[in-house]
């Protein structure tokens, strides 16, 4: 596989925390953040690719994805870039 193209790879998440807003307002949706894995686990160039439709779920979403650290892509015992791609979803409890 070439790492350089766009590749979809499951993300294990943490739950993203919001400030409360978007939860008084009661907003809700489900963002889908695109973003480049590199080498070191670090996720860069990270954006919105679809909107929930909330600029606070956005931000939200985008705020968490920045924050973790993942298991970089091995291809033949060698850490690559690769593209990726996760939905963070947001309900109301």
């Amino acid at each position: 596989m070439d790492c350089e193209e766009w590749c979809e790879v499951s993300v294990d998440h943490e739950v993203v925390e919001l400030d409360g807003v978007a939860d008084r307002a009661g907003q809700q949706g489900q963002t889908m953040v695109k973003f480049l894995i590199e080498t070191s686990g670090r996720p860069s160039q990270v954006s919105v690719d679809k909107s929930s439709g909330y600029p606070d779920l956005d931000a939200a979403a985008v705020s968490g994805v920045k924050a973790a650290l993942l298991r970089p892509y091995i291809e033949n015992g060698v850490a690559r870039p690769i593209w990726a791609v996760v939905a963070i979803t947001f309900k109301l409890n």
